[in-house]
Protein backbone atom coordinates (compact mmCIF):
# COMPACT_ATOMS: atom_id res chain seq x y z
CA UNK A 1 0.00 0.00 0.00
CA UNK A 2 1.03 3.48 -0.03
CA UNK A 3 3.40 4.25 3.07
CA UNK A 4 2.39 6.72 5.75
CA UNK A 5 4.02 7.23 9.11
CA UNK A 6 1.33 7.61 11.23
CA UNK A 7 2.48 8.08 15.52
CA UNK A 8 5.93 6.98 14.04
CA UNK A 9 5.52 3.85 13.26
CA UNK A 10 5.09 2.82 9.14
CA UNK A 11 1.71 1.63 7.60
CA UNK A 12 0.77 0.77 3.41
CA UNK A 13 -2.81 2.42 3.51
CA UNK A 14 -3.97 -0.75 0.36
CA UNK A 15 -7.74 1.86 0.42
CA UNK A 16 -8.69 5.15 0.61
CA UNK A 17 -12.52 6.69 0.49
CA UNK A 18 -12.78 9.75 -1.41
CA UNK A 19 -16.24 12.26 -0.84
CA UNK A 20 -16.50 15.06 -2.97
CA UNK A 21 -18.87 17.89 -2.25
CA UNK A 22 -19.98 21.48 -1.40
CA UNK A 23 -22.30 23.04 0.69
CA UNK A 24 -23.24 20.19 2.67
CA UNK A 25 -24.15 18.23 -0.64
CA UNK A 26 -22.37 14.95 -1.42
CA UNK A 27 -21.68 14.74 -5.34
CA UNK A 28 -19.34 11.77 -5.41
CA UNK A 29 -17.65 9.46 -3.31
CA UNK A 30 -16.47 6.35 -3.96
CA UNK A 31 -14.03 3.33 -2.51
CA UNK A 32 -10.39 3.77 -4.10
CA UNK A 33 -7.93 0.86 -3.88
CA UNK A 34 -3.64 2.01 -4.00
CA UNK A 35 -2.16 0.82 -7.12
CA UNK A 36 1.89 1.32 -7.78
CA UNK A 37 3.82 2.71 -10.63
CA UNK A 38 0.90 5.47 -11.14
CA UNK A 39 0.88 9.28 -11.69
CA UNK A 40 -2.43 8.88 -9.26
CA UNK A 41 -1.73 5.78 -7.19
CA UNK A 42 -5.68 5.15 -6.37
CA UNK A 43 -8.32 3.31 -9.02
CA UNK A 44 -11.88 3.40 -8.53
CA UNK A 45 -13.68 -0.12 -6.98
CA UNK A 46 -16.97 1.29 -6.17
CA UNK A 47 -19.46 4.13 -4.84
CA UNK A 48 -19.87 3.84 -1.18
CA UNK A 49 -22.56 4.95 0.91
CA UNK A 50 -22.31 8.18 2.62
CA UNK A 51 -24.25 10.16 5.83
CA UNK A 52 -23.66 13.67 7.05
CA UNK A 53 -24.63 16.76 9.33
CA UNK A 54 -22.70 19.92 10.38
CA UNK A 55 -20.49 17.89 12.47
CA UNK A 56 -19.94 14.66 11.25
CA UNK A 57 -19.65 12.29 8.50
CA UNK A 58 -20.61 8.63 8.36
CA UNK A 59 -19.90 5.70 5.46
CA UNK A 60 -20.50 2.42 4.91
CA UNK A 61 -18.32 -0.22 3.02
CA UNK A 62 -19.07 -4.09 3.11
CA UNK A 63 -15.79 -5.96 4.94
CA UNK A 64 -15.78 -8.52 2.29
CA UNK A 65 -14.66 -5.93 -0.29
CA UNK A 66 -11.92 -5.19 1.50
CA UNK A 67 -10.66 -8.56 1.65
CA UNK A 68 -9.49 -8.60 5.38
CA UNK A 69 -7.56 -11.99 6.69
CA UNK A 70 -6.01 -13.37 9.79
CA UNK A 71 -3.28 -10.68 10.92
CA UNK A 72 -4.62 -7.94 8.82
CA UNK A 73 -3.40 -4.31 10.97
CA UNK A 74 -6.51 -2.46 9.77
CA UNK A 75 -5.78 1.47 10.43
CA UNK A 76 -8.20 4.43 9.58
CA UNK A 77 -7.15 7.96 9.21
CA UNK A 78 -9.35 10.82 7.61
CA UNK A 79 -7.84 13.61 6.40
CA UNK A 80 -9.74 16.29 4.59
CA UNK A 81 -9.30 16.94 0.63
CA UNK A 82 -7.40 20.50 1.30
CA UNK A 83 -4.05 18.53 2.06
CA UNK A 84 -4.53 18.53 6.20
CA UNK A 85 -6.79 20.95 6.93
CA UNK A 86 -9.08 23.79 4.84
CA UNK A 87 -6.90 25.80 2.79
CA UNK A 88 -6.89 27.26 -0.50
CA UNK A 89 -4.60 25.23 -3.02
CA UNK A 90 -4.80 24.32 -6.51
CA UNK A 91 -7.53 21.52 -7.53
CA UNK A 92 -4.94 19.56 -8.66
CA UNK A 93 -3.26 18.79 -5.08
CA UNK A 94 -5.90 16.62 -4.23
CA UNK A 95 -5.40 13.82 -6.38
CA UNK A 96 -2.72 11.67 -4.29
CA UNK A 97 -4.46 11.39 -0.72
CA UNK A 98 -1.99 12.91 1.65
CA UNK A 99 -1.36 11.53 4.88
CA UNK A 100 -0.90 13.66 8.23
CA UNK A 101 -1.34 13.33 12.10
CA UNK A 102 -4.41 15.82 12.81
CA UNK A 103 -5.83 14.57 16.04
CA UNK A 104 -4.73 15.28 19.14
CA UNK A 105 -3.02 11.80 20.73
CA UNK A 106 -1.66 13.41 24.31
CA UNK A 107 -1.53 16.61 26.19
CA UNK A 108 -1.87 19.73 24.78
CA UNK A 109 -0.70 23.25 25.45
CA UNK A 110 -3.86 25.33 25.56
CA UNK A 111 -3.44 28.48 26.26
CA UNK A 112 -0.23 30.99 27.03
CA UNK A 113 -0.21 34.26 28.78
CA UNK A 114 2.63 35.74 28.50
CA UNK A 115 1.93 39.09 29.95
CA UNK A 116 1.33 40.62 32.58
CA UNK A 117 3.24 39.01 35.34
CA UNK A 118 2.00 36.68 36.79
CA UNK A 119 2.78 34.53 33.44
CA UNK A 120 0.98 31.05 33.33
CA UNK A 121 0.44 27.99 30.69
CA UNK A 122 -2.68 26.25 30.55
CA UNK A 123 -2.61 22.57 29.36
CA UNK A 124 -5.39 20.38 28.33
CA UNK A 125 -6.27 16.61 28.02
CA UNK A 126 -8.44 15.76 24.80
CA UNK A 127 -8.65 12.57 25.83
CA UNK A 128 -11.13 10.23 27.48
CA UNK A 129 -8.22 8.77 29.82
CA UNK A 130 -6.82 10.57 32.54
CA UNK A 131 -2.78 11.89 32.30
CA UNK A 132 -0.41 11.46 34.67
CA UNK A 133 2.30 14.79 34.39
CA UNK A 134 4.89 13.22 37.13
CA UNK A 135 7.96 14.61 35.61
CA UNK A 136 7.38 16.38 32.79
CA UNK A 137 8.33 19.80 31.97
CA UNK A 138 7.57 23.13 30.38
CA UNK A 139 10.71 24.53 28.41
CA UNK A 140 11.08 27.71 26.78
CA UNK A 141 13.40 28.58 23.73
CA UNK A 142 15.51 31.80 25.62
CA UNK A 143 19.10 31.42 23.28
CA UNK A 144 18.19 27.63 24.53
CA UNK A 145 15.51 25.65 25.78
CA UNK A 146 15.04 26.53 29.38
CA UNK A 147 13.07 24.68 32.24
CA UNK A 148 10.50 27.04 33.80
CA UNK A 149 8.07 24.56 35.15
CA UNK A 150 8.25 21.08 36.36
CA UNK A 151 5.41 19.03 36.88
CA UNK A 152 5.15 16.45 40.13
CA UNK A 153 1.98 14.69 41.19
CA UNK A 154 -0.24 16.92 38.81
CA UNK A 155 -3.11 14.89 37.16
CA UNK A 156 -4.96 15.89 34.20
CA UNK A 157 -8.65 14.46 34.38
CA UNK A 158 -10.17 12.37 31.46
CA UNK A 159 -11.77 15.19 29.01
CA UNK A 160 -15.36 16.36 30.21
CA UNK A 161 -14.25 15.43 33.68
CA UNK A 162 -13.74 18.76 34.64
CA UNK A 163 -10.16 18.44 35.84
CA UNK A 164 -9.49 18.25 32.34
CA UNK A 165 -7.67 21.81 32.12
CA UNK A 166 -4.46 22.46 34.37
CA UNK A 167 -3.52 26.63 35.05
CA UNK A 168 0.56 26.79 35.37
CA UNK A 169 1.84 29.92 37.09
CA UNK A 170 5.16 30.40 36.47
CA UNK A 171 7.88 32.57 38.08
CA UNK A 172 7.98 36.30 36.62
CA UNK A 173 9.78 37.01 33.31
CA UNK A 174 9.69 33.36 32.57
CA UNK A 175 7.79 34.19 28.82
CA UNK A 176 9.66 36.61 26.50
CA UNK A 177 7.01 39.38 25.97
CA UNK A 178 8.78 38.86 22.23
CA UNK A 179 7.22 36.17 21.51
CA UNK A 180 8.91 32.51 21.57
CA UNK A 181 8.46 28.87 21.28
CA UNK A 182 7.12 26.65 24.34
CA UNK A 183 7.45 23.36 24.83
CA UNK A 184 6.15 19.90 26.90
CA UNK A 185 8.02 17.42 27.24
CA UNK A 186 7.97 14.06 29.15
CA UNK A 187 11.84 12.63 29.10
CA UNK A 188 13.16 12.90 26.06
CA UNK A 189 9.97 13.36 24.11
CA UNK A 190 8.39 16.65 23.28
CA UNK A 191 4.42 16.04 23.45
CA UNK A 192 3.16 19.63 22.15
CA UNK A 193 4.85 22.94 21.15
CA UNK A 194 3.38 26.09 19.90
CA UNK A 195 5.08 29.24 19.02
CA UNK A 196 3.36 32.32 20.30
CA UNK A 197 4.15 36.02 18.38
CA UNK A 198 4.85 39.21 20.16
CA UNK A 199 1.21 40.52 19.58
CA UNK A 200 -0.12 38.72 22.19
CA UNK A 201 -0.80 42.59 24.38
CA UNK A 202 -1.27 42.48 28.21
CA UNK A 203 -4.84 41.25 28.83
CA UNK A 204 -4.45 38.36 25.78
CA UNK A 205 -3.39 35.19 25.14
CA UNK A 206 -2.51 32.36 22.80
CA UNK A 207 -4.78 29.99 22.45
CA UNK A 208 -5.93 27.32 20.77
CA UNK A 209 -9.42 26.48 18.74
CA UNK A 210 -11.80 23.88 20.09
CA UNK A 211 -14.06 21.40 17.96
CA UNK A 212 -17.50 23.44 17.31
CA UNK A 213 -19.17 20.37 18.19
CA UNK A 214 -17.33 18.66 21.08
CA UNK A 215 -15.37 21.14 22.78
CA UNK A 216 -12.26 19.05 22.66
CA UNK A 217 -9.16 21.60 21.59
CA UNK A 218 -8.08 21.08 17.83
CA UNK A 219 -4.65 19.87 16.80
CA UNK A 220 -3.13 20.05 13.25
CA UNK A 221 0.29 20.52 14.00
CA UNK A 222 0.19 23.75 12.53
CA UNK A 223 -0.10 26.76 14.90
CA UNK A 224 -1.22 29.33 11.96
CA UNK A 225 -4.47 27.18 12.11
CA UNK A 226 -4.27 25.92 15.77
CA UNK A 227 -4.11 29.41 17.60
CA UNK A 228 -5.29 32.34 17.92
CA UNK A 229 -5.24 35.94 20.16
CA UNK A 230 -7.56 35.83 22.25
CA UNK A 231 -8.97 39.08 23.79
CA UNK A 232 -10.77 36.33 27.08
CA UNK A 233 -8.37 34.56 28.59
CA UNK A 234 -9.84 31.18 30.39
CA UNK A 235 -7.50 29.60 32.76
CA UNK A 236 -8.78 26.43 33.87
CA UNK A 237 -11.54 25.81 31.46
CA UNK A 238 -12.26 25.57 27.31
CA UNK A 239 -10.93 28.37 25.33
CA UNK A 240 -13.86 31.14 23.65
CA UNK A 241 -13.33 30.21 20.30
CA UNK A 242 -14.09 27.50 17.51
CA UNK A 243 -11.86 27.75 14.23
CA UNK A 244 -13.17 28.86 11.16
CA UNK A 245 -12.73 27.24 7.92
CA UNK A 246 -12.34 28.96 4.59
CA UNK A 247 -12.98 27.30 1.26
CA UNK A 248 -12.05 29.06 -1.59
CA UNK A 249 -13.46 28.50 -5.24
CA UNK A 250 -13.80 30.70 -8.48
CA UNK A 251 -16.39 30.04 -11.38
CA UNK A 252 -16.46 32.34 -14.81
CA UNK A 253 -19.54 33.14 -16.46
CA UNK A 254 -18.52 32.25 -19.57
CA UNK A 255 -16.38 29.09 -21.27
CA UNK A 256 -15.00 31.33 -24.46
CA UNK A 257 -14.70 34.75 -25.18
CA UNK A 258 -13.23 36.84 -28.07
CA UNK A 259 -11.05 40.41 -27.69
CA UNK A 260 -13.75 42.98 -26.45
CA UNK A 261 -15.81 40.56 -24.53
CA UNK A 262 -16.35 40.74 -20.46
CA UNK A 263 -15.56 37.70 -18.34
CA UNK A 264 -17.29 37.71 -14.79
CA UNK A 265 -15.57 35.84 -12.40
CA UNK A 266 -17.15 34.63 -9.13
CA UNK A 267 -14.88 34.39 -5.75
CA UNK A 268 -16.30 32.36 -3.38
CA UNK A 269 -14.71 32.38 0.13
CA UNK A 270 -17.26 30.38 2.14
CA UNK A 271 -16.31 29.76 5.83
CA UNK A 272 -17.81 26.38 6.65
CA UNK A 273 -17.03 26.17 10.43
CA UNK A 274 -17.95 27.80 13.47
CA UNK A 275 -15.54 30.40 14.19
CA UNK A 276 -15.15 34.07 12.62
CA UNK A 277 -12.27 34.46 10.52
CA UNK A 278 -10.61 37.93 12.25
CA UNK A 279 -8.64 38.42 9.10
CA UNK A 280 -8.86 37.22 5.56
CA UNK A 281 -6.80 38.05 2.28
CA UNK A 282 -7.81 36.42 -1.59
CA UNK A 283 -5.09 37.56 -4.37
CA UNK A 284 -6.32 36.85 -7.52
CA UNK A 285 -3.95 37.05 -11.11
CA UNK A 286 -5.81 37.75 -14.22
CA UNK A 287 -4.65 35.98 -17.20
CA UNK A 288 -2.14 38.05 -19.66
CA UNK A 289 -4.77 39.75 -22.40
CA UNK A 290 -7.63 40.38 -19.79
CA UNK A 291 -7.50 43.73 -18.40
CA UNK A 292 -9.59 44.66 -14.72
CA UNK A 293 -13.19 46.15 -15.22
CA UNK A 294 -14.52 46.31 -11.91
CA UNK A 295 -15.11 44.22 -9.33
CA UNK A 296 -18.21 44.07 -6.80
CA UNK A 297 -15.68 44.63 -4.05
CA UNK A 298 -13.01 47.57 -4.25
CA UNK A 299 -9.78 45.47 -4.23
CA UNK A 300 -7.73 46.58 -1.63
CA UNK A 301 -4.19 46.88 -3.25
CA UNK A 302 -2.92 45.91 -7.11
CA UNK A 303 0.63 44.39 -8.32
CA UNK A 304 0.32 44.33 -12.20
CA UNK A 305 -2.25 41.64 -13.09
CA UNK A 306 -2.57 40.36 -9.34
CA UNK A 307 -4.84 41.87 -7.30
CA UNK A 308 -5.72 41.90 -3.45
CA UNK A 309 -8.83 41.91 -1.26
CA UNK A 310 -8.73 42.18 2.84
CA UNK A 311 -11.92 40.90 4.94
CA UNK A 312 -12.40 41.46 8.40
CA UNK A 313 -14.42 39.52 10.71
CA UNK A 314 -15.24 36.76 8.15
CA UNK A 315 -18.76 34.98 10.13
CA UNK A 316 -19.44 30.90 9.32
CA UNK A 317 -21.93 31.02 5.99
CA UNK A 318 -21.58 31.46 2.19
CA UNK A 319 -19.44 34.73 1.14
CA UNK A 320 -18.32 35.57 -2.65
CA UNK A 321 -17.86 38.80 -4.79
CA UNK A 322 -17.27 39.46 -8.25
CA UNK A 323 -14.27 40.27 -10.75
CA UNK A 324 -15.23 41.44 -14.25
CA UNK A 325 -12.13 41.43 -16.62
CA UNK A 326 -12.34 42.46 -20.50
CA UNK A 327 -10.19 40.27 -22.95
CA UNK A 328 -7.85 42.80 -24.85
CA UNK A 329 -6.68 42.98 -27.90
CA UNK A 330 -3.23 41.31 -26.89
CA UNK A 331 -5.41 38.21 -26.75
CA UNK A 332 -4.35 37.10 -30.34
CA UNK A 333 -7.02 34.12 -30.41
CA UNK A 334 -10.20 33.51 -28.72
CA UNK A 335 -9.15 32.24 -24.92
CA UNK A 336 -11.09 29.09 -23.57
CA UNK A 337 -11.23 27.50 -20.42
CA UNK A 338 -10.04 23.87 -20.42
CA UNK A 339 -12.13 22.23 -18.45
CA UNK A 340 -15.04 19.66 -19.43
CA UNK A 341 -18.89 20.41 -20.26
CA UNK A 342 -20.74 17.32 -19.64
CA UNK A 343 -24.99 16.97 -19.71
CA UNK A 344 -27.13 13.65 -19.78
CA UNK A 345 -29.86 13.53 -22.04
CA UNK A 346 -32.01 10.54 -21.84
CA UNK A 347 -34.61 8.76 -24.20
CA UNK A 348 -36.80 6.19 -24.95
CA UNK A 349 -37.84 3.47 -27.69
CA UNK A 350 -40.40 3.01 -27.91
CA UNK A 351 -42.71 6.19 -26.39
CA UNK A 352 -45.32 3.88 -26.05
CA UNK A 353 -45.33 1.03 -24.69
CA UNK A 354 -47.99 -2.18 -23.16
CA UNK A 355 -47.39 -4.26 -20.68
CA UNK A 356 -44.77 -6.96 -21.59
CA UNK A 357 -42.82 -5.05 -23.63
CA UNK A 358 -39.34 -3.66 -24.15
CA UNK A 359 -38.25 -0.40 -23.98
CA UNK A 360 -34.66 0.45 -24.54
CA UNK A 361 -33.17 3.80 -22.99
CA UNK A 362 -30.30 5.33 -24.40
CA UNK A 363 -28.07 7.70 -22.01
CA UNK A 364 -26.02 10.64 -23.71
CA UNK A 365 -23.50 12.02 -21.78
CA UNK A 366 -21.26 14.01 -24.13
CA UNK A 367 -18.44 16.08 -23.37
CA UNK A 368 -18.41 19.10 -25.14
CA UNK A 369 -15.86 21.26 -23.26
CA UNK A 370 -11.90 21.60 -24.26
CA UNK A 371 -10.12 18.62 -22.07
CA UNK A 372 -11.31 15.09 -20.43
CA UNK A 373 -13.48 14.32 -17.52
CA UNK A 374 -11.93 12.83 -14.60
CA UNK A 375 -14.71 11.08 -13.56
CA UNK A 376 -18.26 10.73 -14.60
CA UNK A 377 -21.23 8.91 -12.10
CA UNK A 378 -24.56 8.35 -14.09
CA UNK A 379 -27.20 7.17 -11.68
CA UNK A 380 -30.50 5.77 -13.03
CA UNK A 381 -33.54 4.88 -10.95
CA UNK A 382 -35.68 2.60 -13.03
CA UNK A 383 -39.70 3.42 -11.58
CA UNK A 384 -41.85 0.86 -10.20
CA UNK A 385 -43.60 -0.72 -12.76
CA UNK A 386 -40.74 -1.62 -15.09
CA UNK A 387 -38.08 -4.33 -14.77
CA UNK A 388 -33.89 -4.60 -15.91
CA UNK A 389 -33.41 -6.75 -18.53
CA UNK A 390 -29.98 -5.65 -19.64
CA UNK A 391 -27.21 -2.76 -20.23
CA UNK A 392 -23.99 -2.32 -22.30
CA UNK A 393 -22.00 -1.39 -20.79
CA UNK A 394 -23.00 -3.20 -17.84
CA UNK A 395 -23.38 -1.16 -14.56
CA UNK A 396 -20.61 -0.48 -12.47
CA UNK A 397 -22.94 -0.93 -9.14
CA UNK A 398 -26.27 -1.37 -8.54
CA UNK A 399 -28.79 -0.72 -5.71
CA UNK A 400 -31.86 -2.56 -5.86
CA UNK A 401 -33.89 -0.55 -8.71
CA UNK A 402 -30.86 2.20 -8.48
CA UNK A 403 -27.96 1.47 -11.05
CA UNK A 404 -24.79 3.33 -11.17
CA UNK A 405 -22.16 3.46 -14.09
CA UNK A 406 -18.56 5.12 -13.47
CA UNK A 407 -16.49 6.49 -16.38
CA UNK A 408 -12.91 7.61 -15.73
CA UNK A 409 -11.10 10.29 -18.20
CA UNK A 410 -14.15 10.80 -20.41
CA UNK A 411 -12.57 12.42 -23.59
CA UNK A 412 -14.35 15.22 -25.27
CA UNK A 413 -16.83 13.85 -27.87
CA UNK A 414 -20.21 12.10 -27.92
CA UNK A 415 -20.66 9.62 -25.30
CA UNK A 416 -23.78 6.92 -24.58
CA UNK A 417 -25.21 4.25 -22.71
CA UNK A 418 -28.79 1.79 -23.21
CA UNK A 419 -30.22 0.20 -20.64
CA UNK A 420 -33.38 -2.41 -21.70
CA UNK A 421 -36.25 -3.17 -19.33
CA UNK A 422 -39.68 -4.65 -19.36
CA UNK A 423 -43.22 -3.57 -18.90
CA UNK A 424 -44.70 -5.40 -15.90
CA UNK A 425 -47.19 -7.49 -16.70
CA UNK A 426 -49.53 -6.51 -13.96
CA UNK A 427 -48.61 -2.65 -14.49
CA UNK A 428 -51.90 -0.32 -14.41
CA UNK A 429 -50.43 3.28 -14.62
CA UNK A 430 -51.17 5.63 -17.30
CA UNK A 431 -47.00 6.89 -18.07
CA UNK A 432 -43.56 5.42 -16.59
CA UNK A 433 -41.26 8.46 -15.66
CA UNK A 434 -37.67 7.03 -15.57
CA UNK A 435 -35.02 9.57 -13.81
CA UNK A 436 -30.77 9.87 -14.54
CA UNK A 437 -28.25 11.45 -12.80
CA UNK A 438 -24.58 13.16 -13.93
CA UNK A 439 -21.95 14.07 -11.39
CA UNK A 440 -18.70 14.84 -12.94
CA UNK A 441 -14.96 15.95 -11.91
CA UNK A 442 -11.97 17.54 -13.66
CA UNK A 443 -8.76 15.58 -13.76
CA UNK A 444 -7.60 17.06 -10.85
CA UNK A 445 -11.04 16.07 -8.51
CA UNK A 446 -12.85 19.65 -8.85
CA UNK A 447 -16.68 18.51 -8.72
CA UNK A 448 -18.46 20.13 -11.25
CA UNK A 449 -22.24 20.85 -11.49
CA UNK A 450 -23.95 17.88 -12.94
CA UNK A 451 -27.69 17.68 -14.30
CA UNK A 452 -30.51 15.14 -14.41
CA UNK A 453 -32.38 13.90 -17.39
CA UNK A 454 -36.14 11.92 -17.65
CA UNK A 455 -37.64 9.83 -19.99
CA UNK A 456 -41.45 9.00 -20.33
CA UNK A 457 -43.12 5.98 -21.62
CA UNK A 458 -46.76 6.39 -22.05
CA UNK A 459 -48.90 3.38 -21.22
CA UNK A 460 -52.31 3.38 -23.52
CA UNK A 461 -55.29 2.05 -21.97
CA UNK A 462 -57.20 -0.49 -23.76
CA UNK A 463 -60.17 1.57 -24.90
CA UNK A 464 -57.67 3.80 -26.73
CA UNK A 465 -55.69 0.92 -28.33
CA UNK A 466 -59.41 -0.54 -29.67
CA UNK A 467 -60.27 2.72 -31.19
CA UNK A 468 -57.08 2.88 -33.30
CA UNK A 469 -57.46 -0.22 -34.50
CA UNK A 470 -60.94 -0.03 -35.44
CA UNK A 471 -60.67 3.34 -37.86
CA UNK A 472 -59.04 1.50 -40.39
CA UNK A 473 -62.25 -0.82 -40.68
CA UNK A 474 -64.53 1.92 -40.81
CA UNK A 475 -62.89 3.66 -43.57
CA UNK A 476 -62.79 0.45 -45.63
CA UNK A 477 -66.22 -0.23 -45.10
CA UNK A 478 -67.07 3.38 -46.54
CA UNK A 479 -64.57 2.95 -49.39
CA UNK A 480 -66.43 0.01 -50.32
CA UNK A 481 -69.69 1.03 -49.82
CA UNK A 482 -68.82 3.71 -52.17
CA UNK A 483 -67.64 1.53 -54.86
CA UNK A 484 -70.44 -0.48 -55.15
CA UNK A 485 -72.64 2.52 -55.33
CA UNK A 486 -70.26 3.80 -58.52
CA UNK A 487 -71.11 -0.19 -60.29
CA UNK A 488 -74.66 0.64 -59.90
Amino acid sequence: GLRADIGGRAYGFDFAIAVIGRNGVVNSSGLYGFASRQSNPWNFLRPVDVGLDAHRMEFAVNASVLNLTTGYRVVFYASDWRLEYDLALPDAAVTRFPISIQAATNAVINEVSPRPNPEWIEIANPLATSISLNNWVLQVRNGGWQTVFTFSTQVLGPFGSGSEYLQVNLAANSLPNGGTQVRLRQGMTTIDRTTYPGSVANGQTWARFKDPATGVPMDTNNDAVDFYTSILPSPGQGNDRHRPTIVVAKTANRAVAAPGDLITYTLYYNNTNTGNARALWINDTLPTGVAYSSSSVPFSSVSGQTYRWIFLNVVPGAHSFTLTGQVTAAGWANTTVSRPVITIVKTASPTNARAGDLVTFTLYYNNTGSVAAGTVTIKDSLPNGITYQSATPLPTWNNGRTFYWNFTNVAPGPHSLTMTARVDAGFTGSQLVNWAFLNYTTVGGFALNGGSSSAIVAIPELSDMMYVALVPLVIVGLKWRAQRREKE
